[in-house]
């Protein structure tokens, strides 16, 4: 699994130049239906040559534009690590891939830039979620939607305790041996060294191997805003939490032993712990919709969203569920024009709409269209 980030979106948005070629796709991670993946990725490259062909694009040069793809299709050991679903990012002199836990519709798009609506859903605040699964033996981190959970790979952090110890041992050992400290005018400082009894117990080592841990994650997860959930046995999670510094760590946890779970078995004990805190969470901005529905900080009025999305005014986004309106926004205007049918010069402006919210730290619910707070594609609650 992938971890895809907003700074990895902002880099997708910002890259401008036909040709842009994205592609979707779901993929099966077990058993012998694996080998559709390859085939399914195949079908794709050939339906982006064929676009690009369409827009006049010379064989030789398809060929060229095409090579991550090719790649990435001839590579056995890449289609031996999927998830749920594959999307791929082409351009002359870039690429990137994420295998991430939501089955795409198959889709291969060709235009003057990258596609990224089906991204939207997956980065949204309803339904995403990260999973520390604690124990002495083991660390893992889970990436999940409600649809599953891929593991992330921590890098620099020790397996398990035993060599967090032997590490922090090292570390300690070439503290104690290194010269006498920085002078600050005529004074010398040495570094001083508290100990205490007990250094040796569970609880002293668990802390300084979860603050090992915490290290890792925070270089893993950055700015994410997606809650965490822990799991591990009942008395090493107040442990883990004194070392903690992730803002959005949940008060919710699981208590088990989870060592022996695989990604399917913990999706299945954490969904159901974390769905009443997303229904909430969108019950919570519903409401604040309706509170504000007479005020100017409620908006329906795609023409007003749209702008207040790019200029991060936006706190809340609610979608309807498979809408387009397609247009262009002029930034430097700050205007709105909409178009009755797409075109070279159109965009989804839900889409735009979506992607500029989630960039300036608000919050995407995409809804069914019967469950939206007013009568429209879209609505908006503005932060001032």
């Amino acid at each position: 699994m992938d971890l895809l980030t907003m700074d990895d979106l902002r880099k997708l948005i910002s890259h401008r130049g036909l040709p842009a070629i994205s592609i979707y796709m779901p993929a099966i991670h077990a058993g012998m239906e694996t080998r559709q993946n390859h085939i399914r990725f195949k079908n794709l490259i050939h339906e982006a040559e064929q676009n690009l062909s369409l827009r006049g694009f010379a064989q030789s040069g398809i060929r060229e534009i095409l090579t991550p793809g090719y790649r990435i299709l001839n590579d056995p050991f890449f289609w031996l690590h999927q998830s749920d679903g594959l999307a791929v990012f082409i351009s002359p002199g870039f690429s990137s891939y994420y295998r991430l836990p939501v089955p795409f519709r198959e889709k291969a798009v060709v235009g003057p830039s990258f596609h990224v609506k089906p991204l939207v859903s997956f980065l949204s605040e309803e339904g995403r979620y990260f999973l520390l699964v604690l124990s002495q033996k083991s660390i893992r981190l889970f990436e999940g939607s409600h649809y599953g959970l891929s593991q992330i790979k921590l890098h620099n952090v020790p397996p398990n305790l035993s060599e967090a110890l032997a590490y922090d041992a090292v570390e300690r050992s070439l503290q104690l041996h290194s010269p006498v400290g920085l002078r600050e005018g005529s004074a010398v400082h040495a570094p001083v060294y508290h100990s205490h009894d007990g250094l040796d117990d569970v609880k002293e080592q668990l802390f300084r191997f979860f603050r090992m841990v915490d290290r890792g994650v925070h270089t893993a997860l950055k700015e994410e805003r997606a809650p965490m959930l822990l799991a591990g046995v009942e008395y090493i999670l107040p442990i883990y939490r004194e070392a903690n510094t992730y803002l959005h760590l949940l008060d919710e946890k699981l208590t088990g032993n989870f060592d022996r779970m695989n990604p399917e078995e913990l999706h299945q004990c954490a969904w159901p712990a974390l769905q009443p805190f997303f229904s909430q969470g969108r019950e919570d901005a519903v409401d604040q919709y309706r509170q504000y529905s007479a005020t100017p900080r409620a908006l329906k009025d795609l023409r007003r969203i749209v702008p207040a999305a790019y200029n991060a005014r936006v706190e809340s986004l609610f979608i309807a569920a498979g809408s387009e309106l397609w247009g262009a926004f002029r930034a430097e205007s700050g205007t709105v024009e909409l178009h009755s049918t797409p075109s070279t010069e159109s965009e989804d402006l839900v889409d735009f709409s979506a992607v500029h919210t989630l960039l300036n730290r608000g919050s995407v619910f995409v809804l069914d269209p019967e469950r939206m707070p007013d009568d429209s594609a879209m609505a908006a609650v503005l932060r001032f």
